[in-house]
């Protein structure tokens, strides 16, 4: 997703390598930013769960469980979960593609492999905070920690700690830093 750095940029890099609470109130030259709207998000994301969890992402499952069907993706809430995201402000376009790319590799597993007991393959955890630990992780955004932040012109790389470590990769559009894309490792 990130293009070559410019030998140009390699000056303007700045590193970020500390852990940091989001209480910390000490002036310091680190460019927190990206960091903080990450945590931005996160916190937008807790204070609008159940609004943003409302859709049926997939179709055969929960209220309309019908053990004769097989699950399938159901495209129209998917796109609503996604614009309820984008609606947000802190996600890329990219951000977006990538989770439309991913719903329709689900559908076309579930076409492959069909399935109609259990979790859906590729639904068993939430898609913002990347765990099945949603309760705990909800609560521990209000004391997230940065462990590492990367700004390369206008790209930057942020890990914070919210119980499990999640990497976040932002761009800067406009003057603005969008998240492209999220991974728990």
């Amino acid at each position: 997703m990130f293009s070559c750095k410019n030998q140009d940029n390699k000056a303007t890099d700045r590193v970020e390598k500390t852990t940091i609470s989001d209480s910390t109130t000490k002036k310091d030259t680190l460019n927190r930013e990206p960091y903080n709207r990450v945590v931005s998000f996160l916190k937008w994301y807790k204070k609008n769960y159940k609004e943003v969890n409302q859709f049926e992402l997939v179709n055969n499952c929960g209220q309309t469980y019908d053990s004769t069907k097989f699950y399938s993706v159901n495209r129209d809430q998917t796109e609503k979960y996604l614009q309820k995201i984008k609606s947000s402000g802190f996600v890329s376009e990219s951000y977006i593609i990538d989770w439309r790319k991913y719903f329709e590799k689900c559908d076309k597993d579930f076409k492959q492999n069909p399935q109609n007991d259990g979790p859906p393959e590729g639904f068993d955890y939430d898609f913002i905070l990347l765990t099945q630990e949603i309760d705990e992780t909800l609560t521990a955004i209000e004391k997230p920690k940065m462990i590492y932040s990367k700004i390369s012109g206008n790209k930057a790389t942020v890990k914070i700690d919210i119980m499990m470590v999640l990497t976040f990769y932002l761009s800067k559009t406009n003057g603005v830093w969008l998240i492209d894309k999220s991974e728990n490792l």
